[in-house]
C-alpha cells in the first residue's frame, strides 16, 4: 500500500471557489434588494402621481362646470364656504385604467370683494374666490391642488358692499 502525499495547496482551490460563490451570492442579493427597494419607491411615485392627476382633473371638471356659478359662496354664506357636489358621470371620481380608483370634493370658500372700477354709473369689482380639490385614492395615496378664480360684478353707483374678508 503506497501512500500519496497531498500537496499543500490542494485544498485552497477549493476554497477559493466557495469564496468566490459567497461574495457572488451576497452581490446578488444586494442587487435584487436595491431593485425591490427601486420598485416600492416607483410605485410610491405612481400612487402620488395618480392622486395629484385625480385632484388637477377635479379642478377642471370643476371650473368648467356650467353649475359652479349657483354654487359658489355668497356674502351671507356660513364661513363665506360652500360644497361643490361631484355629478356622478363625474370622468375624474371613480374607477379609470389609466388613474386607478379615487374620488375628489370640492369647496370653494370667498376671499376678498376688490374694486376693479368705479364711474358715476357704475362700480365693477371682482369678487376672488377660492378653490380647494382634494382626491382621495383607492390606494391610501391623496392630493390637494388650490385655485384662486375671479368673478366680475358690476353694480350700480352708490351700492355698499359689506367688508367681509375670509383672510
Amino acid at each position: 500500500m503506497t501512500r500519496r502525499r497531498t500537496h499543500p495547496k490542494a485544498g485552497f482551490a477549493l476554497l477559493t471557489v466557495v469564496m468566490l460563490v459567497a461574495v457572488f451570492t451576497i452581490s446578488a442579493l444586494v442587487v435584487v434588494e436595491l431593485i425591490n427597494s427601486d420598485i416600492k419607491s416607483v410605485g410610491v411615485q405612481h400612487r402620488a402621481e395618480e392622486a395629484r392627476a385625480t385632484a388637477e382633473g377635479g379642478l377642471m371638471e370643476v371650473l368648467n362646470d356650467h353649475n359652479t356659478m349657483e354654487s359658489l359662496p355668497t356674502l351671507s354664506s356660513p364661513d363665506l364656504k360652500a360644497t361643490y357636489t361631484v355629478d356622478a358621470d363625474s370622468n375624474f371620481a371613480g374607477s379609470s385604467p389609466f388613474r386607478g380608483t379615487g374620488q375628489y370634493t370640492a369647496d370653494f370658500q370667498l376671499v376678498r370683494v376688490a374694486p376693479l372700477l368705479e364711474s358715476s354709473h357704475n362700480v365693477v369689482r371682482a369678487v376672488v374666490y377660492e378653490v380647494n380639490v382634494e382626491s382621495q385614492m383607492e390606494s391610501g395615496s391623496s392630493a390637494r391642488v388650490q385655485a384662486e378664480v375671479y368673478r366680475v360684478v358690476a353694480s350700480k353707483a352708490g351700492v355698499v358692499q359689506p367688508r367681509m374678508h375670509a383672510r
